[in-house]
């Protein structure tokens, strides 16, 4: 199974990774050719502590010692890295990446001239400072963002019931305390092969950029966001829900904002309230096309029993969804309610007939896909959709 099938944060992102796709990219074909030269051309454009060349403070970034010295780094960097690129934006992003290896790599070479004299001569290499300073970023803006783990069944971290969330920030608080264990014990035992001293100094320059742009406006609102999140963690419901009023009335109708304010609501029970707050979270994720990610908010609107607060209009789109993946027996349950609601003479006897179909497709339930399809021609004889109900119900010998 491919990394991006595998796991992701559960954050909305609203621009395409680009960057990030290319840095992987470049790293990659970077270190396949550097595997057709001789090691001591890699040599060369690596950072030498001892006499660094200038531009080896750059060309060091794209250079991997080994596959698995590269496959770490770009994998962190899939994971961290397109939720801070969305956030700072593709330019930005780009300038945090380079500058941050840059410092990263001064620090270690500060590091080595100053405490490890044994490693003068060994050359600094890889994109460790500059993923270092991008999850130093993610660490400041982003901590409360949830990872989820697919299991092997399914295929979409986003849209599958299948995942599993995990909180992100054992990933990058248990990198950086490796690397500090490392460092320490090169400072009391011997030197290693790493670059522990880059990687916190790439941390430290991200967490310090984070900051820098937490002072703009997209900033201020994810910090916001954070702390409606925790507040909500720790049982502050109604510090949270304002938080959360006030960041969805700066960020617009975020549908993940809107189903955690209304998850808010629920707990503090006014189910009325947390209804209104999944319609415009449903209504907002159909708008934007992600059509599996309305399901769970349609079954909570469900459970709720608030199903008939949406339009039918779009109950028939959340019905569709349903039986385009299979979920039947969930489509019947939404088409019902149009069913059952104030009788109308196009939406009732459309509901009906779909009712029947889905019905005839699971196993069991022929005689409640006959009662459907009676009640339709019952009830509305001129609907264009009785002749149809007429023919399904000789096929099903009712």
């Amino acid at each position: 199974m491919a990394p991006w099938a595998v796991a992701d944060t559960v954050r909305t992102r609203h621009r395409r990774p680009y960057v990030t796709y290319s840095l992987i990219a470049i790293n990659a074909v970077v270190y396949l050719a550097s595997l057709a030269v001789p090691y001591q051309t890699v040599f060369e454009l690596g950072l030498v502590p001892k006499a660094p060349n200038p531009w080896a403070f750059v060309t060091s970034l794209f250079l991997h010692a080994s596959v698995i010295h590269l496959t770490g780094n770009m994998l962190l960097l899939w994971l961290l890295g397109k939720d801070v690129e969305d956030a700072l934006g593709h330019f930005w992003y780009a300038v945090v990446y380079t500058t941050g290896g840059v410092a990263a790599n001064v620090v270690q070479i500060s590091a080595v001239l100053l405490f490890l004299p044994g490693k003068e001569l060994w050359p600094v290499l890889g994109a460790s400072g500059c993923v270092a300073a991008i999850s130093g970023v993610f660490a400041m803006r982003f901590r409360y963002v949830r990872i989820r783990l697919q299991l092997p069944f399914s295929s979409n971290p986003k849209a599958a019931p299948h995942g599993v969330e995990i909180p992100s920030w054992p990933l990058w608080a248990g990198v950086l305390t490796v690397q500090v264990g490392v460092a320490l014990w090169e400072l009391v035992q011997s030197p290693t092969y790493g670059a522990p001293w880059a990687h916190m100094g790439g941390f430290v320059y991200g967490m310090a950029a984070s900051q820098a742009f937490a002072r703009g406006r997209g900033g201020r609102n994810e910090q916001l966001v954070a702390r409606a999140r925790m507040a909500a963690a720790h049982g502050e419901l109604w510090k949270a829900l304002e938080m959360y009023q006030t960041a969805v009335h700066a960020m617009g109708e975020e549908p993940e904002l809107l189903v955690e304010a209304g998850e808010v609501q629920e707990r503090l029970g006014d189910k009325q309230a947390a209804a209104d707050l999944h319609v415009r979270a449903l209504e907002a994720l159909l708008t934007a096309g992600r059509a599996s990610d309305a399901i769970p908010v349609a079954a909570r609107l469900s459970r709720l029993g608030m199903l008939q607060s949406l339009m039918p209009s779009l109950r028939f789109r959340v019905a569709s969804i349903m039986e385009e993946q299979g979920r039947y027996a969930e489509a019947v349950s939404v088409l019902r309610s149009i069913a059952e609601g104030q009788p109308s003479s196009e939406e009732h006897p459309l509901a009906l007939y779909r009712m029947g179909r889905l019905l005839q497709r699971q196993p069991g339930r022929k005689e409640e896909a006959v009662a459907a399809y009676r009640k339709l021609i019952a009830g509305f004889p001129e609907s264009p959709w009785a002749a149809p109900a007429r023919d399904e119900l000789q096929r099903l010998g009712g």
